[in-house]
């Protein structure tokens, strides 16, 4: 499968940027020249021009699909993900210029390299000790730079290995998974470098994004660096790579049902800009991964090919969006909590945890849906932040600081009970969007996935106070947030 854009739009990426208020981003987003504002319009309005938009635009935005010798063959024109939005009012562009999935493809490296006019022979191949023994032949390049495989984390130590050991080039090649990836695309954006992402296995959802999620000084932070150019993913080095890394892959997409779902909530609420288009760019990937799940185990190339597809259009949500917001949402904040050692630590892989908070997100979403609007009797009338004592106590002395930093300006300021009462009605249609548990355990199962806390080295005494603390961690609007302002809280301490 490949995919060639027609044109390249430039993104603006700032180097780091912890969090992203709605009115920054709005402000972010005027400046931009191919940036058109329409007035600002309802919810409703918006959902009902994209549906006019999708039904003129069905061709493009559509692909086909073909089977032949048993492998699935998909073509899309990826000059679809470039275009200006009649629902948001944004220019939407994504910078990948080539993407080949297929069977065979690291064959085609360097060819790849060629069209997009770069010199094979000038290049840093980055490995680490594991990804050098599956690909089927080494590259041209000048230099390999193989990091150790074990403990590599997108952090301090993995980005000082690389600025380390790599010598100047003209390009960066990132053959491994997640953290490599994130490694490389960093060190390829400081120096001003483009980089082919080359994947090794379907265990994340950001090889086309254009950010990456790093721990900087033990806090995960979003690090807006730069796409690759071009991703080049072998169908039989996917297929061939451990199935808890696939696994891995599917949890990070499933947590997609609750993080459109919670920005949409966002949105409904005017915390964030909501584009309906993405979001459904958003929802089709993560089909595109349901769809995939029954033949995974038995290794068959066309079910890889489309998991990886999933993943790929989820990254291109992201980039054209300009934000992780359409799919990073509670499910990655609880995530994030347990990888930065709030509470407790596990070595579980991020795509496991994210999977066993989705379980979780929706049991307790669902929840509400059940109870009705009184609900919202339980809650704080104007929603007030946890006390910082009551946080610091949990958060712990090292992370506090940058905690309390994240949370200077809380992004539920100014929304009410009686707000949320006034669009309850709205706010549960949202959220009964999001597969019930029992639905969500039934494909986890199909795939054999991770669903319990057990299983990712945790204790089920650890859900309700992750529940509560976890929205700290990111200054991002979600239900969950909501729900941690309870009248009646068990974790407030004097």
């Amino acid at each position: 499968m490949i995919f060639r854009a027609t044109r390249r739009v430039r993104s603006k990426s700032p180097v780091c940027v912890k969090n992203i208020s709605a009115a920054a981003l709005s402000k972010r987003r005027s400046q931009d020249k191919n940036s058109k504002r329409p007035e600002k319009r309802s919810f409703l309005l918006c959902l009902r021009e994209f549906h006019v938009f999708f039904i003129e635009n069905k061709a493009a935005l559509s692909y086909n699909i073909g089977i032949k010798q048993g492998v699935l063959s998909m073509q899309i024109d990826i000059s679809t993900f470039n275009f200006d939005c009649p629902v948001c009012g944004a220019h939407h562009g994504a910078d990948v210029k080539q993407v080949v999935i297929e069977t065979g493809a690291f064959s085609k490296l360097e060819e790849v390299a060629k069209s997009l006019g770069l010199n094979p022979e000038n290049a840093v191949a980055v490995y680490d000790t594991n990804t050098t023994n599956v690909v089927p032949h080494r590259t041209t390049a000048k230099q390999e730079v193989i990091l150790p495989a074990e403990d590599l984390h997108a952090n301090e130590r993995g980005v000082g290995l690389l600025e380390k050991m790599a010598d100047q080039c003209e390009y960066f090649i990132a053959i491994g998974s997640g953290s490599l990836t994130d490694i490389t695309r960093y060190i390829a954006f400081q120096r001003g470098v483009p980089f082919i992402s080359c994947p090794t296995a379907c265990s994340v959802d950001g090889f086309a994004s254009n950010s990456c999620a790093m721990t900087l000084k033990g806090v995960k932070t979003t690090v807006y660096t730069r796409m690759p150019i071009a991703i080049v993913a072998d169908t039989e080095i996917l297929r061939n790579s451990p199935m808890k890394l696939t696994r891995s892959g599917f949890g990070d997409m499933v947590g997609k049902y609750t993080s459109v779902a919670d920005w949409k909530i966002s949105g409904l609420f005017g915390a964030d800009e909501f584009c309906q288009n993405i979001a459904d760019i958003q929802m089709k990937a993560v089909r595109e991964v349901i769809d995939s799940c029954a033949l995974l185990g038995e290794k068959d190339p066309g079910a890889y090919e489309k998991l990886m597809y999933g993943l790929i259009l989820s990254g291109l949500a992201m980039q054209m969006f300009g934000t992780t917001r359409p799919a990073s949402g509670p499910e990655h904040h609880m995530s994030h909590c347990w990888e930065m050692g709030v509470l407790a630590h596990t070595d579980a892989l991020h795509g496991e945890k994210v999977g066993v908070a989705t379980l979780i997100v929706s049991k307790k979403y669902h929840e509400v849906l059940k109870q009705g609007i009184s609900y919202l009797d339980t809650l704080l009338p104007n929603l007030e932040m946890m006390p910082k004592a009551s946080l610091r106590k949990v958060i712990g002395e090292e992370l506090w600081p940058l905690i309390e930093e994240q949370n200077a300006k809380d992004t539920l300021e100014g929304l009410t009970v009686d707000i949320i009462r006034e669009k309850w009605d709205e706010l549960t249609a949202i959220m009964a969007t999001i597969p019930p548990y029992e639905e969500l355990l039934e494909i986890y199962n199909s795939i054999g996935a991770m669903t319990t806390m057990e299983e990712i080295g945790l204790s089920d005494d650890l859900i309700d106070k992750s529940f509560m603390f976890a929205p700290y961690i990111r200054n991002r609007f979600t239900f969950m947030r909501i729900m941690s302002r309870k009248i009646n809280n068990e974790f407030v301490t004097e």
